[in-house]
């Protein structure tokens, strides 16, 4: 199944210097949750939370990273693109909803990529007919450092797939995976790939499917110091259940980071969940939890 892609002609591959290419990025994946009140004031807690956890030195100077957000709305996202943070450090995709999201969409997905991550090309996936809830991802090819410092590029696909434990819903899910794996796994042009995002992954049958579109689970295949029981990353709010924005429904590991095999050479490692603060009235400023790694390239694998 292939997806048309729609690239971004105003963001050209990036100038850089060899010797100043990234042998090692963070990414780090988000759902800002678009439904809950308070958004402007939730999107600025969330986005000081990525930066305390992303800081390389004081100054709040963030290390080389790639951050991938879901369900952005436009009240948050310009709250985001007037963030000092985002401003200083960051080139941002998904900015223009109009074009960047799908038709009728009221949330899109958004990526940061630091300045110290050279982005080599990006494109904006719409799902289409494959989702009821016009959800959508961004591919976006970053360009890091491999044997001699030459450019090495590793695609990664910040994705929101179709929320919800129905049949049909189930089946969509599949559907979008597949599709989007098909730009991240075997693809010649680029050393490996990576997907993540909010995957909502609710049981086996979404197992199933991320095995079937070739992908591995990074949070499963972590040495087991690295990540705590359970790891889920979601969870209903007392209070949004209370009034019937959420369902109480049990903690699942919704979001995830996953990869493409059979490239040693790309290694993920240092996976941990980024815990999701809280507002002034107590209420967590997402149902979600963000969830990182490390990216590193064995320059010696190569």
């Amino acid at each position: 199944m292939s997806l048309a892609l729609r690239p971004y002609d105003f963001a050209p591959a990036q100038p850089y210097r060899r010797r100043e290419l990234p042998s090692e990025i963070s990414i780090l994946t988000w759902n800002v949750d678009a439904y809950g009140p308070h958004r402007r004031a939730r999107i600025r807690l969330l986005l000081d939370a990525c930066a305390y956890n992303l800081r390389e030195r004081p100054g709040h100077v963030p290390a080389p990273c790639v951050i991938c957000l879901q369900e952005v709305c436009v009240e948050a996202l310009r709250e985001l693109l007037a963030h000092g943070w985002v401003r200083t450090h960051f080139t941002v995709l998904g900015s223009v909803p109009r074009d960047d999201w799908p038709v009728g969409a009221s949330h899109g997905c958004v990526a940061l990529v630091s300045h110290t991550v050279p982005l080599h090309q990006a494109h904006s996936v719409h799902f289409g007919r494959l989702s009821a809830q016009r959800r959508g991802a961004l591919l976006l090819d970053v360009l890091m450092r491999g044997r001699g410092g030459t450019a090495v590029k590793l695609r990664l696909a910040g994705s929101h797939l179709e929320a919800g434990g129905g049949t049909m819903a189930r089946a969509m899910r599949a559907w979008q995976v597949a599709a989007v794996a098909a730009h991240v796994v075997g693809r010649h042009s680029v050393l490996g790939g990576v997907l993540l995002g909010d995957m909502n992954a609710l049981g086996q049958q979404d197992e199933e499917a991320f095995a079937r579109a070739g992908l591995v689970d990074a949070w499963t295949t972590a040495s087991k110091a690295e990540v705590p029981s359970g790891g889920c990353t979601w969870w209903p709010r007392a209070g949004a259940v209370s009034v019937g924005r959420e369902h109480a429904w049990p903690p699942g590991r919704l979001d995830r980071i996953l990869r493409a095999p059979f490239v040693p050479a790309v290694e993920l490692r240092r996976i941990k969940r980024v815990v999701a603060v809280t507002t002034p009235d107590g209420e967590h400023a997402s149902d979600h939890c963000g969830l990182m790694c490390k990216v590193r390239i064995r320059r010696e694998l190569l």
